[in-house]
């Protein structure tokens, strides 16, 4: 063999090898030296603490009872006798339509009714003066009988006529507008001179009957168990310190289709009276102390689509992912209901890195 055919056959195999050393160091690692790698982590021991703090919820002060106050009849309004921001008390007048037409109504069943009395005094007397003549055979019993009749018609038509005329009088009773309880005039919603249909709203009256703080209250806090009966405390921001207590009144059984929120409305207790309509509140659920797991957010991850923990089991130092319940999330910390118990130590930095079984370095113990 010649020398240069000796040395292409050196060179080749020097190659070979060469390529090989670089393949077998590109090899991935086995599963067994993988799963020997400690990966260093951050961790903490969990343990159940109190939490009683419900989020603050924003809402508005708003009447118990709000009523729109209209006329039962149509008509022209003649006048509106009070204005947005006025207090008016029950059975004050508010507005009045032009009555002329049921006042003409009250005058012809007035006369209606006094004439029905009189044909009905004659009646009477005609039948009492023929009770006496026909005791005295003066007369035929066809003729008192007669009388009788005129008298029984002449009452019904006194009963008639009174009907008629306590009608006409409700009917110009309803030309004036009365304020059914005392409260705060919130907005006028007709002018005068304007023609209104029966019923047509005039102004809406806030009842002095109660005040509500108006929620809207997340679908999670309603899954807690909030319900009617149960404790609120309420304030204003710019006066945290004055708080009022209150009782949830009502809870809305659907969600709002926009928002996917559920109106609470909250009775409040003795507000202060600077409080005004519209403005608004802050509140807080007071619900009882319940004993929950605080872990930092960055201990969450997803399992299976689920929120999970890495846990460590304290004798090989392995991970494995741990679902959880959710009860709530703040702004640096996660709230956990139920999958975690007293002791045990969870992954707190490092997780991305971390699969089932995996062992791990802790920097605390290192510390």
């Amino acid at each position: 063999m010649s020398w240069r055919v000796k040395h292409g056959v050196a060179v080749s195999l020097g190659l070979v090898a060469a390529v090989s050393g670089v393949l077998m160091g590109c090899q991935p690692h086995t599963t067994t030296e993988g799963a020997s790698v400690l990966r260093p982590v951050r961790s903490m021991v969990v343990s159940a603490q109190p939490v009683q703090a419900q989020p603050v919820l924003s809402g508005l002060l708003q009447a118990r009872h709000e009523i729109r106050a209209g006329f039962r009849l149509a008509g022209k309004l003649q006048a509106r006798l009070v204005n947005p921001g006025d207090h008016v008390q029950r059975g004050q007048l508010l507005a009045r339509l032009d009555g002329a037409t049921e006042q003409d109504t009250r005058t012809g069943a007035q006369a209606e009714w006094q004439a029905a009395q009189a044909v009905l005094e004659q009646a009477q007397r005609n039948e009492q003066r023929l009770a006496r003549l026909v005791g005295q055979q003066a007369v035929s019993h066809a003729a008192y009988e007669d009388a009788v009749r005129q008298l029984k018609t002449a009452r019904e038509q006194v009963s008639g006529a009174k009907a008629r005329l306590d009608a006409s009088r409700k009917q110009v009773d309803y030309t004036r507008l009365l304020a059914e309880e005392s409260g705060l005039v919130t907005s006028t919603l007709a002018e005068p001179g304007e023609v209104l249909a029966a019923g047509q709203p005039v102004l809406v009256l806030a009842s002095d009957a109660g005040r509500d703080g108006v929620f809207a209250v997340p679908a999670a806090l309603i899954h807690q168990g909030m319900a009617v009966g149960q404790s609120f405390a309420l304030w204003q921001a710019e006066q945290p310190a004055q708080r009022v207590q209150g009782t949830v009144r009502e809870v809305a059984p659907q969600a709002d289709p926009y928002t996917r929120t559920y109106a609470v409305k909250v009775s409040l207790h003795q507000p202060p009276a600077s409080w005004l309509l519209g403005a608004p509140l802050l509140g807080q659920w007071q619900q009882p102390a319940q004993r929950r797991m605080l872990i930092p957010s960055s201990a969450l991850l997803q399992s299976e689509g689920k929120p999970a923990v890495w846990v460590v089991d304290p004798t090989n130092q392995r991970v494995q992912a741990r679902p959880v319940r959710i009860d709530r999330y703040t702004d640096q910390q996660v709230i956990v209901a139920d999958g975690l118990r007293d002791g045990e130590r969870i992954v707190t930095a490092g997780s991305q890195t971390l699969h089932a079984d995996q062992p791990v370095r802790l920097l605390e113990a290192a510390q």
